[in-house]
Formats: C-alpha cells, sequence, structure tokens
C-alpha cells in the first residue's frame, strides 16, 4: 500500500551508498536450536534518502544519514524467517493509538504509527514545498476503497510547534479537478491565501455560508454545486470538527486543526471523504 502512495505521487524514494554498521539479534535466545516465534533485528547503517519526484526529475528531499536505526521484525515458523514489518528507531510509542491500529484492522487499512514524508503532498492550501524538510507525518492509515486509494493521518507543518496539528484524509479519484474549496470558517488559525483565479460562492442556505466560505475555478464551477447539494451540507454542517475540503488535481483533501489525535475523529474523517467522493458523482 505504501509503495502504491508513492507511485500515485509520481515519486521515487531512492536508497544509495548503503553501508551496514552493525546486526544485532534483540531476542533473548537460550539455545541455538530454538528461535523464538518473533524475531527482532536490528540493523546499524549510513546512506543517502532521496525522494525524487518523476515529473520533474528533481529532489524534494535528500537526507544524508550518517548513523541510524532500523528494526526488523521476523516470524519463525521453525524452518525459515518471514519478514513480518520494519519499524523505525524514531518511533515513539506515544504515538501509538491502539484503537486506531484496531479501526485500521477492521477497515482493511495498513497502519503506521509514524511515516516520515514520502507521501506528504507539496500542493494544496496546507502543503509547501518549504515545510516539506520539517513536516512530519504520524498515525498515518492507507488502503483502497472503490478501486482508490485512501490515506489518513495526522499532519504537522512544524514538529517543534505544540498542538500544531492537522487531522487529514485524502482519497485519489480517477477525474482531474483544477480546484474547490470549502473553507471552515471557525477553524483558530487565520483565513486560508486562496489564490486569485478562484471565484467565490454564496448558497441558499445562509448560516452553511456563514460557517463555510465557498471557492472554484470556472471549469469546476458545476461539480462544486454537485458536491454542496443540500444532503451533503447537512452532513458537513453538523460534525464535531470543522473541516476544510479542496480538490485539486485528482486529489480529494479533507483536513481539520485538532489538538489531540482521536481514533473516533478518524471514523468520522473518512465518513465525509467518502460520502464527497459519491456526491461528486465520479
Amino acid at each position: 500500500m505504501m509503495l502504491l502512495a508513492i507511485k500515485s505521487m509520481r515519486r521515487q524514494n531512492i536508497v544509495s551508498d548503503l553501508i551496514l554498521h552493525k546486526t544485532s539479534l534483540l531476542n533473548e535466545v537460550k539455545d541455538d536450536s530454538a528461535l523464538p516465534k518473533n524475531i527482532l533485528i536490528q540493523f546499524k547503517y549510513s546512506g543517502t534518502d532521496i525522494v525524487k519526484e518523476l515529473d520533474t526529475n528533481r529532489n524534494l528531499f535528500c537526507d544524508h544519514v550518517y548513523s541510524a536505526f532500523e528494526m526488523w521484525h521476523f516470524i519463525y515458523d521453525g524452518n525459515s524467517l518471514k519478514l513480518d514489518g520494519i519499524s523505525q528507531s524514531t518511533e515513539s510509542d506515544s504515538h501509538l493509538i491502539k484503537s486506531l491500529a484496531e479501526f485500521a484492522k477492521t477497515n482493511n487499512f495498513f497502519y503506521a504509527k509514524d511515516y516520515g514524508r514520502n507521501i506528504l503532498p507539496i500542493h494544496g492550501l496546507i502543503f509547501n514545498k518549504t515545510t516539506f524538510s520539517t513536516a512530519d507525518i504520524n498515525n498515518y492509515l492507507v488502503g483502497q476503497w472503490k478501486d482508490c486509494l485512501v490515506q489518513l493521518y495526522s499532519y504537522s507543518p512544524q514538529p517543534n510547534l505544540p498542538n500544531s496539528y492537522y487531522l487529514v484524509g485524502q482519497i485519489s479519484v480517477p477525474k482531474s479537478y483544477n480546484g474547490i474549496i470549502i473553507e471552515s470558517t471557525r477553524k483558530k488559525s487565520k483565513p486560508l491565501t486562496i489564490p486569485k483565479d478562484y471565484e467565490r460562492f454564496s448558497l441558499e442556505w445562509e448560516e452553511f455560508n456563514q460557517k463555510y466560505r465557498v471557492f472554484a475555478k470556472n471549469q469546476d464551477i458545476l461539480p462544486t454545486f454537485e458536491l454542496l447539494n443540500p444532503k451533503f451540507m447537512a452532513e458537513l454542517y453538523d460534525k464535531h470538527l470543522d473541516y476544510t475540503i479542496e480538490v485539486i488535481n485528482n486529489v480529494i483533501y479533507l483536513f481539520a486543526e485538532i489538538t489531540v489525535i482521536k481514533e473516533p475523529d478518524y471514523v468520522e474523517l473518512f465518513n465525509i471523504l467518502s460520502l464527497a467522493f459519491k456526491e461528486l458523482k465520479l
């Protein structure tokens, strides 16, 4: 799923100049002939890690790693070792939410508590190229729904600032759009800077106009009104978090400012994202 996510963004993650410095078995083994079922091996290495954008052939990120650690999780069946997963030394159990891991398992998603920036977008209102090297993604869920790639995660443009989080959901769709923005006016941060080539619209529901600003490029006026039908507006209006929607290129983004990561918010996020997908009549 992670490889599919990177592929969908037309990127490559290239690791070069790899040097393995040390291998350590982290399990306690009393007898060489009796390995445990679950085996954890730590690798210490150095190398160069690059995230490349294929369409422009330029590097979005390049990191020269001089001393890093990875933990490889194996399952031993008595005859052979099978790789069960890879975790980073930078992962923190403070990021782990057990109920979120269960939600991922129930909905056939893959869950990573700490994922980094390989799939970090650079297009959109809350993403940009200047923060690509410092931003962070945690509690990352990825899977497929209706044959489309779905990603849910917490995103921090500046991880050093406390309570600087967005809860983000995105779904890659078969159709491409020029631009639709439905911005919550109740979020704590200042209003988003809307590009000049977007036109603002008012709807017949005045209370909705007070809670949301609606913008679209000329080519996407009809899809905007298809999305903002009375049923969908009522669903969006009554939700716990103040969500903003952006549709650009072939991705629907849904995001809200948060201070605490909660599993019920992920459930709500996924429900609205899937509803937006249906209402755009893809």
